[in-house]
């Protein structure tokens, strides 16, 4: 179509990379046999690449979405003796999501009157584990465990939002959605099961559990609780495992 001319702003910007990282030390003798200490990172780029709210689909070189992680972490497992081991660990999970770029000039004003944007939003989390297992005999384990998550959204300075307007009042705009921390959310777990091996049919295990969830959502200023749940979660399950001949062809 000799008419049709190329938008030199239509176009997707769909790259992404991404970095991993996984350091750790693990002692192998001494009174700590069995403690780990390391770390996670991660973090990954993209261009978002096609714009749902944009009416010509197009995204800009500039356009960039942002998600970053560091964890550190203890863990700690040891076998203590031929029937009891354990299973531990204590990490910190800070991450954020990162955002800057524009929906199209045309798309953003009319919805929002934003035509740029740039957020970013900071979370900070901190999980305990432990596990035990018991080896009763050879046919019956039992395994039991309690698990705390707690996150918060940290507010300003480390969140924040920010809109460039076009053509109309103030060219830079704060947004204040962000700035306050968050509520804290936490999550206690405790867990029980127990399998057993039956004799009659080779590979017969029957297992049974449960698993009780307490969330509590707790006020960023006060402390005190302002929403919560609690939840049991029964398991009771058989399965076989059976290794068959194979015919060679």
């Amino acid at each position: 179509d000799p008419d049709y001319q190329e938008d030199a702003l239509a176009r997707y910007e769909d790259y992404s990379t991404s970095t991993y990282l996984n350091a750790n030390f693990k002692l192998t003798e001494s009174l700590l046999k069995g403690l780990t200490t390391g770390v996670i990172y991660q973090k990954r780029e993209s261009g978002l690449g096609e714009w749902w709210m944009d009416q010509q689909n197009q995204t800009y070189p500039f356009t960039e979405s942002q998600f970053e992680q560091f964890i550190p972490y203890l863990k700690y497992e040891r076998q203590l003796n031929d029937k009891l081991s354990i299973n531990t660990y204590l990490k910190k999970n800070y991450s954020y999501e990162k955002y800057a770029g524009s929906n199209g000039w045309q798309a953003a004003l009319y919805w929002s009157g934003a035509g740029l944007s740039f957020f970013k939003f900071d979370v900070n989390e901190t999980e305990g584990f432990a596990e035990a297992r018991y080896e009763a005999n050879e046919k019956l384990s039992l395994t039991a465990g309690l698990n705390i998550v707690s996150r918060y959204g940290t507010g300003a300075p480390n969140s924040y939002i920010y809109y460039v307007t076009k053509d109309q009042g103030t060219l830079y705009n704060y947004s204040a959605d962000f700035s306050k921390r968050t509520s804290t959310y936490n999550t206690y777990s405790a867990f029980g099961q127990a399998q057993y091996k039956v004799d009659f049919l080779a590979g017969l295990n029957i297992t049974a559990g449960a698993r009780m969830d307490m969330g509590r959502v707790l006020d960023a200023k006060t402390g005190e609780t302002t929403n919560k749940y609690n939840q049991l979660s029964p398991r009771a399950v058989s399965y076989t495992h059976l290794t068959l001949p194979t015919t060679p062809y």
